[in-house]
C-alpha cells in the first residue's frame, strides 16, 4: 500500500520513476503472495495472445525496419513493459478484497497528494524545480513550466481510480471536485492536453450517467472510425505545410501536430499493410526536414521522434496489424466497461483521458507512459473488483 502512495508522488520529481516504481510494486506483491502460497490468476488468454502478438509482430518488424537495431532494441522494451504490467494486473487479481482496498486508498492518497504538491509547485512559480534541479520558471514565462507536463499527464490520468475511492467515501460532489482539480493543475502548468483530456472524459462519464451505460458503444465506435479514417483526412491537405496553414486560429503548438500528422499519413500511405518498422519513427525519411510558413517562419521538423498519436505511429511502424490489435483493445476495454455499470462513468472517464493524451502528446512506446496505463488500468480494476469480487 505505502508503495502505491508513495509512485504518483516520485513522479512529481521524476515521471520516469514510475517504471521501477511499478516494477516494485509488482514484485514485492508477488512475494508476498507467493509466501501465503496463493495462486495468481492468469488474465483470460484472448488478451495474452493478442498482447503477445503485437510483441512478435514488433520482432518479426525488423526484418524490413530502417535500422533492424533499433526496431528490435524497441520492440524488446516494449515487450519487457508489456510483461511488467500483465505481471502486475494478475497480481492486483489475486488480491483479496480488504487488499484491494487498502491498495487503492493509499494510491488515492498518494495521487491527492502529487496533485496539491504540483498545483502548488505551478502556482507558486516553481520553487521545487529550482531548487532541486535547477530549473527557473521564471526564465521564460511565456512557456510556462513545461516540464511539469508528464506529471500532468500522470495525475490526469490517475485521478480517475483515486475520484472513484473519495466518492465511495465523500459523496459525488468530493468526487467531481478531484477531476476539476485534476483539470485546473493540468491549465496552471500550461498543459492544454491534460485539461482537454479530462473535459473530454468528464464529458463521457456524464454521458453514462444520463443515457446509461449501453451509450458506451457508440462513443466506442467514433473513436475507432476517428482513428482508422486519420490518415485519409490528412492526406487530403497538399503538404504538411499546407495543414498547419489552414487552420491559423490553432495555436503554433496544434498547427505543427497537424503538419506532423499529414507527414506521418503521407508515409502510412506508401506502406499501409505492414508499416515502417518498429521504431521507425525516429529515421523516417525527410522526418527531419524543418517546415516553414509561406512567410518563412519555422513550423518544425516534418517528424520529430514519433507522431505525437498513438494510433498515426503505430500503423506507420506496425501497419494493419498492430493498428487492429490497438483499436481492438480500446472496443474491448469500452465493452468490459459496459459490463460494469456501477463503476462505468469512472472507468470511460479515464480511458477516455487516456486516449486523448495518446493521440495528441507522446511517442506510444514511451516506458513511463506504458507504465502509467498499466498502473493507472490496474489500480481503476482493483476499485472496481472492491464491488465485484466475483469479476476478473
Amino acid at each position: 500500500g505505502a508503495i502505491a502512495a508513495l509512485i504518483p508522488i516520485a513522479a512529481f520529481f521524476v515521471p520516469r520513476a514510475i517504471v521501477p516504481g511499478l516494477a516494485v510494486l509488482c514484485v514485492t506483491s508477488i512475494i508476498g503472495l507467493r509466501v501465503e502460497h496463493r495462486s495468481i490468476p492468469l488474465l483470460p488468454r484472448r488478451y495474452l495472445v493478442a498482447l503477445g502478438a503485437a510483441c512478435i509482430w514488433a520482432v518479426v518488424s525488423a526484418a524490413w525496419a530502417i535500422d533492424a537495431g533499433d526496431a528490435l532494441f524497441g520492440a524488446a522494451k516494449f515487450a519487457g513493459n508489456v510483461l511488467l504490467g500483465i505481471l502486475f494486473v494478475q497480481t492486483v487479481l489475486a488480491l483479496s478484497i480488504d487488499e484491494r482496498k487498502v491498495m487503492t486508498r493509499f494510491a488515492a492518497v498518494g495521487i491527492l497528494a502529487a496533485l496539491a504538491i504540483l498545483a502548488t509547485e505551478a502556482a507558486s512559480g516553481g520553487p521545487i524545480y529550482r531548487v532541486i534541479f535547477g530549473i527557473d520558471a521564471r526564465a521564460h514565462p511565456e512557456l510556462g513550466p513545461f516540464w511539469l507536463n508528464n506529471t500532468a499527464s500522470i495525475l490526469a490520468v490517475l485521478s480517475w481510480p483515486a475520484a472513484q475511492v473519495v466518492q465511495r467515501s465523500f459523496g459525488t460532489i468530493a468526487c467531481a471536485l478531484v477531476i476539476a482539480v485534476a483539470g485546473a493543475t493540468s491549465y496552471l502548468v500550461s498543459f492544454e492536453a491534460g485539461y482537454v483530456a479530462l473535459a473530454c472524459g468528464a464529458a463521457v462519464a456524464v454521458s453514462i450517467r444520463i443515457f446509461g451505460v449501453r451509450i458506451a458503444y457508440p462513443i466506442a465506435a467514433a473513436i475507432v472510425i476517428l482513428n482508422l479514417s486519420l490518415p485519409m483526412f490528412a492526406v487530403q491537405f497538399a503538404s504538411p505545410q499546407q495543414a498547419a496553414e489552414q487552420f491559423p486560429w490553432l495555436p503554433n503548438s496544434s498547427q505543427h501536430r497537424l503538419a506532423i500528422w499529414t507527414f506521418t499519413s503521407e508515409r502510412i500511405v506508401d506502406h499501409p499493410l505492414r508499416g515502417w518498422g518498429m521504431d521507425a519513427s525516429r529515421d523516417m525519411p525527410g522526418g527531419k526536414e524543418l517546415l516553414h510558413y509561406k512567410d518563412g517562419r519555422n513550423i518544425g521538423d516534418a517528424l520529430p521522434l514519433h507522431p505525437h498519436n498513438a494510433a498515426l505511429q503505430i500503423w506507420l511502424e506496425l501497419g494493419i496489424p498492430g493498428v487492429i490489435v490497438y483499436l481492438g483493445l480500446i472496443a474491448t476495454l469500452f465493452h468490459l466497461i459496459v459490463r460494469r455499470s456501477r463503476s462505468a462513468p469512472y472507468a470511460a472517464g479515464q480511458l477516455t483521458t487516456a486516449i486523448f493524451i495518446g493521440s495528441v502528446s507522446y511517442g506510444v512506446w514511451q516506458a513511463w507512459w506504458l507504465a502509467t496505463l498499466w498502473f493507472s488500468a490496474a489500480m481503476m480494476s482493483a476499485v472496481v473488483l472492491c464491488d465485484s469480487p466475483n469479476d476478473s
